[in-house]
């Protein structure tokens, strides 16, 4: 047995829904929302190192009194979550928390959406099939992938992705785990994967379609996540750290994240585990305040050619330009027109600047027709009931 056991609690905690074999209870503010025990518990090791605890969380380890203790916070890593509470429905929560500003442009990103199309949402919790299943974390993988490489950045679940997609179907039989669905038709636009304990929601994995950027989806899936929260009588909703600044408009509870380091009583080894481990976490904590971390991945990033050439040698991005016109169409060009079926995969249409003509516009998706100049192959029209556009692309066919 090794002296020192290391645990990186926050994303084994919610995610694999691991709890250290070392844990006596755990609280959330004073409440007690987990308790092991005494046959279960396993204080065997002369010191514990505890990362990324959240200061939301309180716990107690078994047999206490038996290990020394230090707390020390983490620098530069805020989290942001929603404490449910004080408020009785998402609407007590809109007009109580949200500024004007925010509580408008949500609603208007909901309204919108929903009037431009089909518009459905469904959360798996307790059962989904393994057919949907597969389609869905599939879909959403997608979905990362073309939202991440338009930004030029990585994503933390790419790289543990099988691992995701294996634990997280029984998690949702279990109903330790959901997946929030939002539908255009029976097309998946939004999909967000979040974990659940004893009265907390964890707002964990999620992406759109980036063709409805327009729509605020981020937005969107959080109030609706939010709402089934509030619903279901949930406590505490964790929206994590980093990542969208609009987290910071939803949430009404900052938070930190600690080392907790054990060293055990009486014993030589466990005061030496204990000294060098608080040592050691001091010493990363300094080197982050002077930023010598980002400096280490500056160079790391710098000396990898390979991954940023790699990069370099992916398809080209589509480029597009709209030109909107509120006048009606010209008769005579409308004889030379050819439609297109929006819904062909084949037709080389770019659907983004027409789903923004639709947010523009407040036109319909199902009342729009699509169509083409026999000569010109790299431009459509977008003909709405109210107004109308052309589309130049850098496709050399459409």
């Amino acid at each position: 047995m090794p002296l020192l056991k290391k645990d990186i609690f926050y994303f084994n905690f919610y995610e694999r829904q691991v709890i250290p074999n070392y844990f006596g209870e755990l609280f959330l503010g004073k409440e007690k929302i987990y308790q092991r025990s005494a046959i279960d518990a396993k204080p065997g090791n002369q010191g514990y190192l505890l990362t990324l605890f959240p200061s939301y969380l309180n716990l107690e380890i078994y047999n206490k009194t038996g290990y020394y203790h230090k707390k020390i916070n983490e620098n530069k890593i805020i989290g942001n979550a929603i404490v449910l509470n004080e408020f009785e429905s998402i609407n007590d929560f809109m007009t109580r928390h949200l500024k004007s500003k925010y509580r408008k442009n949500t609603r208007r990103f909901i309204n919108r959406l929903e009037s431009c199309f089909n518009i459905s949402y469904r959360m798996f919790f307790g059962e989904i099939s393994e057919s949907d299943y597969n389609d869905l974390m599939e879909i959403l993988k997608e979905m990362i992938v073309s939202r991440f490489k338009e930004i030029d950045e990585s994503h933390f679940a790419l790289p543990q992705w099988e691992n995701t997609k294996e634990s997280c179907r029984t998690l949702i039989h279990e109903k330790k785990c959901s997946m929030l669905v939002i539908y255009h038709d029976d097309k998946p636009i939004d999909i967000t994967l979040s974990y659940h304990f004893n009265g907390i929601f964890y707002s964990g994995i999620s992406s759109f379609d980036i063709d409805y950027s327009k729509f605020g989806l981020g937005h969107i899936s959080i109030y609706k996540e939010l709402e089934w929260a509030l619903d279901n009588d949930y406590k505490f909703f964790d929206l994590t750290y980093g990542g969208n600044t609009y987290k910071k408009l939803w949430s009404n509870c900052d938070y930190l994240f600690e080392n907790h380091i054990f060293g055990k009583k009486k014993s030589i080894s466990g005061l030496l585990v204990f000294t060098v481990s608080i040592l050691y976490v001091q010493l990363k904590k300094l080197l982050k305040k002077l930023n010598v971390h980002l400096l280490y991945l500056y160079l790391k990033n710098s000396l990898s050619p390979k991954k940023n050439q790699k990069n370099k040698s992916l398809s080209p991005k589509m480029e597009y330009s709209v030109e909107h016109f509120s006048c009606p169409i010209d008769p005579a060009l409308k004889l030379d027109f050819e439609n297109i079926d929006i819904s062909s995969k084949t037709s080389g249409i770019v659907l983004r600047p027409i789903y923004d003509f639709l947010y523009v516009n407040q036109e319909k998706y199902n009342n729009i027709t699509l169509a083409k100049q026999n000569l010109q192959n790299n431009s459509f029209y977008i003909l709405g009931e109210k107004k109308w556009a052309k589309v130049s692309t850098n496709n050399e066919k459409i």
